[in-house]
C-alpha cells in the first residue's frame, strides 16, 4: 500500500501532468512568427525537444500556429564563431500575463529542423 502512495505522488507531479520531454533552462533570443506574416522577438526561458515557454511582448492567442527560429550557441557549430538555428513550426498552449506589457508564453513544438547560421 505505501508504493502504490508512493506511485500516484510521482504520476500526480505538474512535470508529468502536460509536459512530454524534460525541459532544461535555456535562455535564447528567438524570432516568432505569426501565419499573417507578422515577426517579433521572443525569449526562451527553457526549451525540449517537444515545446518550450517564452517571453513576449506580443498576445499571442492559444491554439495559434506560428514558425519560430531560436539562435543556439554550440560548441557543435560548424565554426567557432557561428550559432546554429532551431528552426520549428509549433503552436500556443498556453498564455499567461506577467505584467502590463508582457506574457509567458507556452509552446508546442510539431516539427523542427536544425540548421547552422
Amino acid at each position: 500500500m505505501a508504493a502504490r502512495s508512493v506511485n500516484m505522488m510521482c504520476t500526480n507531479s505538474v512535470d508529468d501532468e502536460r509536459r512530454r520531454g524534460k525541459r532544461m533552462p535555456l535562455r535564447c533570443e528567438a524570432r516568432l512568427v505569426r501565419k499573417a506574416g507578422e515577426m517579433f522577438p521572443v525569449a526562451t526561458e527553457n526549451l525540449s525537444s517537444s515545446g518550450f515557454y517564452c517571453h513576449a511582448r506580443e498576445r499571442l492567442i492559444p491554439g495559434e500556429e506560428f514558425d519560430c527560429y531560436i539562435l543556439l550557441s554550440s560548441d557543435y557549430a560548424p565554426s567557432p564563431n557561428r550559432r546554429l538555428v532551431l528552426a520549428c513550426r509549433g503552436r500556443v498552449v498556453r498564455v499567461e500575463s506577467l505584467s502590463t506589457d508582457l506574457y509567458g508564453v507556452g509552446c508546442q513544438i510539431d516539427d523542427y529542423l536544425l540548421i547552422p547560421e
